[in-house]
């Protein structure tokens, strides 16, 4: 399939791209749900953001029915194979986004903690900007000026 700029959210939008990434979530989910452990899934929305937004002609309506939609596709495909502990992380999402940069470094903790709790076999490092060195420090306790 044909992914603009490396972008892989526009999929949702159409039945082909909907069905490929459709099979694609759902063939984790059923290895997750047959192991019987849980399981964190990324949306494909890795490009669904403002900036990338802008350049593909998406406006911040149209991205938020993208990351939308596209949390209800990954969401559907985990539901459907009964996985246990399951969470769908959009990657993307202009609401988070604004949250991270703006450095709203106890929601990041405090969100990352619990996913810890709930997927404990799972080493987060970070939220959408893992390579952020204040999220990086906040979540792991650590001084970031060194």
């Amino acid at each position: 399939m044909d992914l603009p700029e490396f972008a892989a959210f526009p999929l949702v939008h159409n039945a082909e791209g909907g069905t490929l990434l459709g099979r694609y979530y759902a063939e984790y989910a059923v290895i997750a749900a047959g192991a019987g452990t849980g399981l964190l899934l990324e949306t494909p929305t890795w490009r669904a953001n403002p900036d990338w937004g802008r350049i593909l002609g998406y406006d911040a309506a149209a991205l938020d029915r993208a990351n939308r939609a596209a949390v209800a596709l990954v969401r559907a495909a985990v539901d459907a194979a009964e996985v246990p502990h399951s969470r769908v992380s959009g990657c993307g999402a202009r609401a988070a986004m604004e949250e991270l940069d703006a450095g709203d470094m106890p929601l990041l903790v405090s969100a990352t903690k619990k996913l810890r709790e709930e997927l404990p076999a799972i080493a987060v490092l970070g939220g959408c900007c893992g390579a952020d060195s204040r999220h990086v420090a906040a979540l792991w306790g650590v001084d970031s000026s060194r």
